[in-house]
């Protein structure tokens, strides 16, 4: 017969083992929980696909197809300083394919900005100063300030200076003005700049900004020549209200 001491040493182990066994199957069971969740996290993780940008030139390709059909739209310009060659500061309106454009328009002159409003029509151009009533001009003047009708021109504008445009790259996605847009970096030649903004003597870096969705072109920054010939003035233009009807017609 077992002394006492053994006996009792007996029943506790017996008590005991239970809540050992317990311990080590729970042990057991959440270890084999952490390693399936590991293993689905990393199963989840493989089989999601890493989430890529649009290629930056078939984004300008289809933004340039997107902007020769567009029929009107709202722009505005504005460059944050003088810039070499081109006396516009700013310029807000609204244009048409044909060409007619309204509108208002900051111009340098002997050392400060004048607010100019403007309305072209087929072959004439209005003007008003600050003071005064409109004044008709042959619509070639236009070209010695800014002329607003090169902007939808397939030839001359924003489809021409998208389709020439040299080393596009898809930066990120962002938002413009409330509209999904991808964010592509390129340089702007020159000649096909002039379009967009005349005077242009080398080319210069930007950034344009697609739409997400339409792929036309609704904001665009270029970091051209100072008016002094040191620093770069960054001159934005945004475009809205595509396809707006507007009714432009000589002023009374």
């Amino acid at each position: 017969m077992a002394p006492a001491t053994a006996r009792g040493y007996g029943r506790r182990a017996r008590g005991w083992l239970p809540t050992i066994g317990g311990m080590i199957l729970r042990c057991a069971r959440l270890g084999a929980l952490v390693l399936l969740a590991t293993l689905v996290a990393g199963c989840t993780d493989d089989a999601k696909p890493a989430q890529s940008l649009p290629d930056g030139g078939e984004l300008l390709r289809q933004s340039a197809a997107a902007m020769r059909s567009v029929e009107s739209v709202h722009f505005t310009i504005n460059a944050d300083g003088a810039v070499a060659g081109l006396p516009l500061r700013g310029a807000e309106g609204d244009l048409t394919r044909a060409g007619n454009a309204r509108g208002k328009a900051r111009v340098q002159q002997a050392g400060s900005v004048a607010e100019l409003d403007f309305v072209l029509v087929d072959q004439d151009i209005y003007v008003k100063g600050p003071t005064g009533g409109y004044q008709r001009f042959p619509a070639g003047l236009a070209a010695t300030l800014y002329d607003p009708s090169a902007i939808l021109d397939p030839e001359r504008g924003v489809a021409k200076l998208l389709s020439e445009a040299s080393g596009p790259r898809t930066e990120a996605e962002e938002e413009v003005a409330g509209t999904k847009s991808y964010r592509v970096a390129a340089t702007a030649p020159k000649d096909a700049l002039s379009g967009l903004l005349p005077g242009m003597t080398e080319d210069v870096p930007g950034t344009l900004w697609v739409d997400a969705g339409s792929k036309r072109l609704v904001q665009a920054r270029f970091d051209v020549p100072g008016a002094d010939g040191g620093n770069k003035v960054p001159v934005t233009v945004a475009f809205s209200d595509f396809g707006k009807q507007v009714d432009i017609r000589p002023p009374a």
